[in-house]
């Protein structure tokens, strides 16, 4: 589903998808594709065909699952999720202008901004990334 989802969210975020999907690459830059319900389908179709020597019954499960997942992409890649990107671009918006003003405080030594700072960096502290 992967495939269908970032495909979408390429076409709506550039007219040059090639260019975006090398500079994602190679990590989602390779769920980006032309035809991405093409590529699911068949890669269900031949997970559905691989199944069946071993459960026929696991594999008609496993198909019709698999229809209802790509109904469901191909209804948000046909729309569905403009309205969901808007909301994350307002707020990642909202978040950078808010580390912005975090700075600006921290600059001029506001006490709640220096008091952010420092809980911040007591937490990163104690985390395990901090002592690795």
């Amino acid at each position: 589903m992967r495939h269908i989802q970032f495909s979408a969210y390429a076409r709506e975020l550039t007219d040059d998808v090639a260019i975006l999907r090398r500079e994602l690459a190679p990590f989602t830059g390779a769920f980006v594709s032309k035809l991405p319900l093409t590529t699911a389908l068949l890669r269900l179709l031949l997970t559905t065909l691989s199944w069946e020597n071993d459960s026929a019954t696991q594999a008609s499960r496993l198909f019709v699952r698999g229809i209802d997942r790509l109904l469901a992409a191909a209804s948000f890649a046909a729309g569905d999720f403009v309205a969901e990107l808007e909301e994350d671009r307002t707020g990642w918006r909202d978040f950078y202008d808010a580390l912005d003003s975090l700075e600006v405080a921290i600059g001029a030594e506001e006490r709640w901004a220096l008091a952010a700072r420092d809980n911040g960096a007591a937490v990163i502290a104690r985390s395990a990334v901090a002592g690795a």
